[in-house]
């Protein structure tokens, strides 16, 4: 299984416990990968036999089952200002030096909508390691737009905060290739899949 790093935490650990409460003799083996295109790389050549990726992937003999829209959020310093108001518009995200993904896939939609507002958004750094990123914005080096599934929402240092303004969520999906036929213990690990994350949609929604 290929995974990414923001699905080893919240995802995976009660998704592989579940697995092998039903499948105890079934030898399964995860792997973060650090660059996205090895997640579909790696199902295309064999290498794994399921991967999550980000959607839409691009295209080739896969077969995709989406499992979470992941929304995303502000992460923010502690004691900035907008904590108090709960919420913060992309235009002043905007007017904020940023924090931002290395791979700058993940964020070409969001830079697009932060020039909207009519800034153009500053980057001061760039990392694609989620404790990295929230580590800066607690150090109060700049803000950071962020998917939820990424943000540790126990960590003091930062506050976690909805964006008031409309941006679609990312979407998350496993993928397998299309021409090789999945045997039951995999399809059933992609059901659980999509129970794992549906409780995640829920409590959020509840929160």
């Amino acid at each position: 299984i290929a995974t990414m790093q923001s699905i080893g935490i919240q995802v995976l650990p009660p998704l592989l416990r579940r697995f092998r409460e039903e499948w105890p003799g079934v030898e399964l083996a995860a792997e973060e990968v650090v660059e996205f295109p090895e997640l579909t790389g790696g199902v295309e050549s064999g290498r794994f036999d399921l991967s999550f990726a980000p959607l839409p992937i691009d295209e080739g003999p896969f077969a995709v089952r989406r499992v979470l829209d992941d929304p995303y959020v502000a992460l923010v310093p502690a004691g900035a200002p907008e904590v108090a108001t709960g919420s913060i518009s992309l235009r002043q995200v905007a007017r904020r030096p940023l924090v931002g993904f290395r791979d700058r896939s993940e964020q070409e939609d969001l830079m697009r909508l932060l020039r909207r507002t009519g800034q153009e958004p500053q980057i001061v750094f760039r990392s694609n390691d989620n404790p990295t990123i929230a580590a800066f914005v607690a150090a109060g080096l700049g803000y950071a737009v962020v998917p939820r599934l990424t943000v540790d929402e126990d960590d003091p240092l930062v506050a976690m905060l909805p964006l008031s303004s409309p941006v679609t969520p990312r979407r998350l999906g496993i993928v397998w290739h299309v021409d090789r036929q999945l045997p039951r213990t995999a399809r059933r690990f992609v059901e659980l899949a999509v129970e794992v994350c549906d409780d995640i949609a829920r409590r959020w929604a509840e929160a």
